[in-house]
């Protein structure tokens, strides 16, 4: 098929960077909203051709995942696993994705065990093209120390024993691979930078006996994907995958090693640093971070023993690491315990901010035989060190020139945020005057109709007083009546003389 049509990258945060044939796939990220407000919904993967400098995006097919930054993105073999991050809301993402690069495809894996909960923020490594580790991460409040194993070939999750210093809960951090060792650096706990340097062998796993191939389900085709809230399983359909899935494999334990503590104002001990190994060099190279300050130094580590001797190849790409960290605008800041090549003095110099242990002594107790420099010699070392300076000067100047842009913009977005909340303090006291006229008017009213209950309760008793005395010349009334007819009675049943006389009979 033809290429896709160039596309323009946005300014993007949170994103993952991977190398695939000649080319870099930027995947996810957190990005601008547009002009009306709608963010991507789905997680797009754009591709850098290294060869013509220009963007494109992928289309695979299947469903896409949410749009989120800060997750992982893991290369095993042709297939990029996608765990985690958090979406524009911030929230938590808990789900796994794979996208097959040689298919073009995005998917679902069919997993089972105990899944990593939602996070973001988190380190993730792939180890011999079937395991995907991940350790750390966090949520907005809590942060994570535990490290999760999963078996890419039989969708497995583990939790494995370990053994050694487990490392402090951090998110933010940073590590990669060199041969079997898993190195880890730097991040946060949402209380302070965590000012170490751990590591985690990774070679008893390669004594684990080959597991069938997993499934990968259609990402549209799906019944459910892993639990948003971290629990156990990885969709409606778990209990009867889990039923019909072999005995999983028991992990061996593996060991944490702590390696060295840094300055923790260093950049090392920064959340958001980046990490790369120079196998060939045996070497890790580490770039910016922020703890309460941006850096933009470049850090080097090589492991204790590591010598450029054992092949042609190794020492040439020491030299391209040295080549590169030399040209680096920021200067080198070595780890306590690195070990450059061991190389004499005269053949490479050392790097910007590092001085290998031989060199102090050099300094201090200088050879009996050795001559003094030439003119010429002490020229250069001159003109080395007017450009150091110079280097630094401009450096200093830079930084200064940065901090004051800095100032100035929080000093304009301090007087803005001042002016909107005066506009909005005038708008709160003159919404107060309108409810304080409003809630004195319904005083009067309520005053009044109070007044007027009070009138119709006097009434109201006034009225209930005559209906007593009504009532009361009622029975009167009734006695009167009854009493007269009583009387009646007696005057017809009276017999006598008078009865006689008018000739009335007697009864």
């Amino acid at each position: 098929p033809p290429p896709p049509p160039p596309l323009g990258n946005p300014p993007t945060a949170g994103h993952t960077l991977i190398p695939w044939q000649g080319s870099l796939l930027s995947i996810g990220g957190h990005i601008k909203a547009s002009g009306k407000g709608r963010r991507e919904a789905e997680l797009v993967v754009r591709v850098l051709h290294l060869p013509s400098m220009t963007w494109s995006a992928l289309t695979p097919t299947g469903q896409a995942p949410p749009a989120r930054g800060s997750h992982s993105a893991t290369l095993v073999g042709q297939r990029v696993w996608v765990f985690g991050g958090e979406d524009s809301l911030r929230r938590p993402l808990g789900d796994l994705h794979v996208l097959d690069l040689a298919t073009m495809e995005w998917g679902v894996p069919a997993t089972t065990g105990r899944p990593p909960q939602p996070r973001s923020a988190h380190t993730a490594i792939s180890y011999r093209d079937r395991w995907l580790l991940i350790f750390g991460g966090g949520s907005l409040v809590h942060c994570f120390q535990g490290l999760h194993v999963l078996d890419t070939h039989s969708g497995v999750w583990h939790t494995p024993t370990t053994t050694g210093p487990i490392p402090s809960a951090r998110a933010g951090h940073a590590g990669d691979l060199l041969g079997s060792t898993w190195y880890l650096a730097g991040g946060g706990n949402n209380t302070a930078g965590c000012a170490d340097m751990v590591a985690l062998d990774l070679s008893p796993l390669d004594s684990v006996p080959a597991a069938p191939p997993q499934e990968t389900v259609a990402a549209d085709e799906a019944e459910g994907g892993p639990a948003e809230d971290g629990g156990e399983g990885s969709g409606e359909g778990d209990a009867e995958a889990e039923a019909e899935a072999p005995e999983p494999l028991e992990l061996p334990v593996l060991e944490w090693t702590h390696v060295v503590d840094v300055e923790p104002r260093s950049a090392i001990a920064s959340e958001g640093l980046s990490m790369v190994s120079v196998p060939g060099a045996n070497a890790l190279l580490s770039f910016g971070g922020y703890n309460g300050k941006y850096h933009n130094s470049v850090h080097l580590y090589r492991p204790e023993g590591t010598s450029d001797t054992g092949t042609s190849a190794a020492g040439a790409a020491a030299a391209a690491v040295q080549s590169v960290v030399a040209g680096a605008k920021a200067p080198l800041q070595a780890l306590a315990v690195a070990v450059l090549p061991a190389a004499p003095a005269e053949q490479r110099p050392a790097a910007n901010g590092y001085k290998r242990p031989q060199d102090s002594l050099d300094a201090t107790a200088p050879p009996a035989s050795q001559s003094s420099p030439s003119p010429a010699l002490a020229r250069n070392t001159a003109a080395v060190e007017v450009a150091k300076l110079r280097a630094e000067l401009e450096q200093a100047k830079s930084e200064a020139e940065a901090a004051s842009s800095e100032v100035l913009d929080v000093k304009l977005k301090a007087e803005s945020d001042l002016a909107a909340l005066r506009k909005q303090l005038a708008q709160s006291q003159a919404a107060l005057a309108t409810a304080e006229q409003g809630a004195e008017e319904a005083r009067a009213a309520l005053a009044g109709e109070q007044s007027r209950a009070f009138k119709l309760e006097a009434q109201v008793a006034e009225l209930r007083q005559a209906l007593s005395r009504t009532s009361d010349t009622d029975r009167d009334l009734q006695r009167a009546q009854a009493a007269l007819a009583e009387a009646e009675a007696k005057t017809v049943n009276r017999g006598g003389f008078f009865n006689y006389i008018v000739g009335t009979p007697a009864s």
